[in-house]
């Protein structure tokens, strides 16, 4: 008898009963929101199955189309959505979710976590990005060389290049969620465009060779009090907070000056990170230890030094800790001179010193202002990668000769 009823409901599966079929769907790869006078403007980026195939004897398609309409609210035009197209909105597939930069400080991010959570198909690990200065409809428009999707080519970009700052994985949706419900502000990486007035909207631009005009850069975060954005961060800012989250695992390639006071430089590419910051219990004012420590090897060189010398070795290491002990300090003064606790410091009081945090939490701002930070950083270049001797130093060896 189980077999029989089991037998039923295969046959109900492949017969197609509530079934939903896929050329009754239509993928969104991506969603951006922006800011607009009137409210908001939704784009909808859709994958067109035509365009990602390849097809010989045929006008090309395009890969993707990007939709966009405005409205009051997100119901209200995903609701008016529905009159433009035939099928069914698939969301599983969702590959990047991009805010504009005036959505995010005027808006805030409120609206897109509630309309996400509501969603049963998105899933709370989509990346989720702002478009720095400029609009997310703009990012959604630009098409993409090699990658033919671009919500997946800067999903690739930041989980595969790990960005400048050599992030573990970059900020998703669900970080901004979880921010809610604990005491620190977020962070949220930036996407823009490499060539800004750069046309890329029409499909015939793959053709073109220049790569600029179609790339984008994923350089630096945005910083939130609460759910606005309030700022962006430099690039050195930036690392600050990647060191001292925890989130930077490498690799990351630092640029430090060659120990022997020439105007040459060195290469260096930390490839295993790991960094953390903690509280220091009973300190008065508060003070809090950044720690990081970093393998790696030297990538160029352009001074003479004898780097087959372990004190050359070790003078490198110095260098490298001292670039990034200015990254933590930049982004603690950052995070101060705007009043985003991005770093987690409230929230390290709250996890490790309840009672303080509790009796000093309607004071918490002048605590953050005069909060302190240590930072101990040890950098330990492993080798000097393929070739011992510089090539500046075999240069020198030869003409003395």
């Amino acid at each position: 008898m189980k077999k029989l009823l089991v037998l039923a409901g295969l046959v109900m599966l492949l017969t197609g009963c509530g079934r939903t079929e896929l050329n009754e769907l239509d993928v969104v790869s991506a969603l951006g929101i922006d800011q607009t006078e009137n409210g908001l403007l939704v784009s909808i980026q859709i994958v067109n199955p035509g365009g990602t195939a390849a097809a010989t004897g045929k006008t090309p398609e395009a890969p993707v189309y990007t939709f966009s309409y405005e409205g009051t609210s997100l119901t209200e035009i995903m609701e008016n959505v529905k009159s433009s197209f035939s099928r069914k909105f698939f969301f599983s597939h969702l590959s990047l979710v991009v805010l504009g930069d005036e959505f995010a400080q005027k808006t805030g991010f409120l609206p897109i976590t509630d309309f996400i959570e509501r969603q049963y198909q998105i899933k709370d690990n989509v990346p989720l990005l702002i478009a720095e200065n400029s609009k997310a409809v703009q990012i959604l428009k630009t098409y993409t060389p090699v990658q033919k999707i671009p919500a997946i080519a800067i999903k690739d970009r930041v989980y595969n290049n790990k960005t400048a700052m050599g992030l573990k994985k970059g900020t998703e949706y669900r970080d901004l969620a979880q921010s809610l419900s604990e005491y620190q502000d977020p962070v949220v990486l930036g996407v823009k465009k490499k060539v800004p007035a750069s046309d890329a909207e029409q499909s015939e631009i793959l053709n073109n060779i220049n790569g600029n005009e179609k790339a984008f850069e994923i350089m630096n975060v945005g910083a939130f009090k609460g759910t606005k954005l309030v700022d962006w961060l430099k690039l050195d800012e930036s690392r600050g907070w990647a060191l001292a989250s925890g989130y930077a695992g490498g690799p990351v390639y630092l640029t430090v000056p060659c120990p022997d006071d020439s105007k040459g430089m060195a290469g260096v590419m930390l490839k295993k990170i790991k960094g953390g910051l903690k509280l220091e219990k009973g300190s008065s004012p508060l003070k809090y230890k950044a720690s990081v420590e970093a393998k790696g090897m030297i990538s160029e060189i352009t001074c003479n030094i004898p780097i087959e010398n372990p004190e050359t070795i070790q003078q490198l290491n110095k260098e490298t800790e001292r670039v990034l002990t200015a990254n933590l300090l930049a982004a603690m003064a950052k995070s101060k001179s705007i009043g985003s606790d991005y770093l987690g410091l409230q929230k390290l009081l709250y996890q490790n010193d309840y009672f303080r945090w509790k009796k000093s939490k309607d004071n918490w701002e002048q605590l953050f202002q005069n909060a302190q930070l240590e930072t101990e950083v040890k950098v330990n270049i492993k080798t000097a990668g393929t070739r011992v001797k510089s090539i500046y130093e075999d240069k020198q060896t030869r003409g003395s000769h």
